[in-house]
């Protein structure tokens, strides 16, 4: 699904403009498009025979809707589905004033892809800010992008954004790729972005959170990190209780479990103990 195509000219048409039943070609694979949807469902061009390697064509109805709200929320500032050639690339949201990408996930994406679209759109000189869908980013078993891009600016869609179109941010405490819980959860607003300098620390603040401090490059109107820019810390008490309660007991689990495996050790050295003894007192 995608909303932009090229028409025989090789001009980029936006759906709404498109007509139906003509042959359009996808901005990626080039394969034909034709327009889809109405009423009760989004518009969006469909391919006719679908190429699996196109990254437009696996566009979910969620991605859509999801690009469409940032459309809309930032204006014509913005553009929606802009290729870059020389890269390889097409970006969902470009917000070319601030030299800006919004990439949009709802599905499974590996660590070493993440780095890749960062790293080529930072050559084409634009930072990325990563919009993922709960459904698929805030499960209990946490994957090895999800854990990388705790290290880069990113923020959450709701999970049933077709009728609930909100994005937030939230503080995640997470120990060995599992959430263990989520605090403060804020909606926030895209619009109002700023660039920040980085810091080296901020005390008394989660795991999670001292890793925003030092390598995200934004923050938004609601988001965490403006929180910490105005010195609120104290919303993250409970955070950091529950994180230091939780690594409280795995310590002391760790010390359990070292003493258990010790302990046949102990018994044999006892016994040599007072056997060395005994044969002394003869």
């Amino acid at each position: 699904m995608q909303v932009y195509a090229f028409n025989k000219n090789q001009n980029r048409v936006f759906v709404e403009a498109a007509e139906q039943a003509s042959d359009y070609s996808c901005l990626e694979c080039g394969q034909t498009v034709r327009k889809r949807g109405g009423l009760h469902k989004q518009l969006h061009f469909y391919h006719l025979h679908p190429e699996t390697s196109c990254r437009l064509n696996g566009k979910s109805a969620e991605h859509i809707a999801i690009q469409r709200y940032l459309k809309n929320l930032l204006g014509e500032t913005c553009e929606e589905e802009v290729a870059f050639p020389h890269i390889g690339r097409i970006a969902d949201i470009v917000w070319f004033s601030k030299n800006l990408i919004f990439e949009v996930q709802c599905s499974p994406i590996t660590a070493d892809e993440v780095r890749a679209r960062i790293a080529d759109y930072e050559k084409a000189g634009f930072q990325v800010i990563w919009i993922l869908h709960e459904a698929e980013f805030c499960k209990k078993r946490v994957s090895a992008s999800t854990l990388w891009l705790q290290n880069h600016t990113h923020y959450f869609a709701e999970n049933d954004f077709l009728s609930t179109p909100a994005i937030y941010d939230f503080c995640p405490v997470i120990l060995r790729q599992k959430r263990l819980g989520s605090f403060l959860k804020r909606p926030i607003d895209l619009s109002q972005i700023q660039k920040r300098k980085r810091v080296k620390t901020v005390a008394s603040l989660p795991t999670y959170m001292h890793k925003r401090v030092e390598l995200w490059n934004y923050f938004v109107s609601g988001d965490l990190l403006e929180a910490i820019e105005n010195n609120e810390l104290h919303i993250f008490d409970e955070a950091n209780q529950f994180e230091a309660s939780f690594s409280g007991n795995k310590t002391q689990e760790k010390s359990s479990l070292t003493e258990k495996l010790l302990q046949p050790f102990f018994r044999l050295f006892k016994s040599i103990y007072y056997y060395l003894i005994e044969q002394s007192t003869r």
